[in-house]
C-alpha cells in the first residue's frame, strides 16, 4: 500500500510540475506569411495621400491573418527607418498611431 502512495505522489508532483512549468510549443503558421506580405506591399506603396485608407487597411490585415501587433509595429518603425530620403517618414508614424491606437487594442487582441 505504500508503494503505492508513493507512486501515486510521484505520479501527481510530475503531471503538476509539466502543466505549471512546460511551455506550449509556438506555431509560426498561426501567422500567416500572406498577411505579412500583403503588410510589407502595403508599407511599400505608402504615400502620405493613402495614410486614412492605409490605416485601415493595416487594422484588417491584423484582425484577418491574426498578425501579432507588436510585429506590425515593428515592421512600421522599421519601414519609416529605411525610408530613403525622409520625405514619407511622417506617414508611417501617422499610420502607426492611428492602426495600433490604444483605444483599438482590446480589438487587436481579441476582446470584445
Amino acid at each position: 500500500l505504500m508503494d503505492d502512495v508513493g507512486r501515486m505522489l510521484r505520479t501527481c508532483k510530475k503531471v503538476n510540475t509539466e502543466r505549471v512549468y512546460k511551455q506550449s510549443k509556438y506555431n509560426l503558421t498561426n501567422e500567416s506569411s500572406q498577411g505579412y506580405a500583403r503588410l510589407h506591399h502595403l508599407l511599400t506603396t505608402l504615400t502620405p495621400t493613402l495614410v486614412p485608407s492605409c490605416t485601415t487597411a493595416v487594422v484588417s490585415l491584423i484582425g484577418a491573418f491574426d498578425l501579432d501587433p507588436n510585429r506590425v509595429l515593428s515592421l512600421l518603425l522599421v519601414a519609416a527607418g529605411s525610408e530613403a530620403d525622409g520625405r514619407n517618414v511622417a506617414s508611417y508614424f501617422r499610420v502607426a498611431k492611428a492602426a495600433l491606437d490604444v483605444s483599438k487594442a482590446k480589438d487587436l487582441v481579441g476582446f470584445s
